[in-house]
């Protein structure tokens, strides 16, 4: 990761414009896409805005998006199972 450098301010501020265009060039088309720039670039921001331990940010993203994703897949059994109970 980017951040594991310790790069300097104007680095972080050059490539969060790197990062900025594709973001918002795939955002409306392919949002799976833009997510591979968009999440560098929230990190990126956060560190610019509040400087902290990079690894602890990484650890938490990570226990967040794995959170997430399980809350996701769980609504989505759920709802089929409703649908099968529903139609059946």
């Amino acid at each position: 990761m980017l951040l594991q450098f310790r790069p300097a301010v104007v680095v972080l501020s050059i490539l969060v414009a790197v990062f900025g265009f594709p973001t918002e060039l795939f955002m409306a088309r392919h949002y799976g896409l833009a997510l591979v720039f968009f999440t560098p670039l929230i990190l990126i921001m956060t560190v610019l805005a509040h400087p902290t331990n990079v690894d602890a940010l990484i650890a938490a993203r990570g226990v967040e998006t794995f959170l997430g994703a399980v809350t996701g897949m769980a609504v989505v059994l759920l709802v089929r199972a409703r649908a099968g109970q529903v139609s059946g």
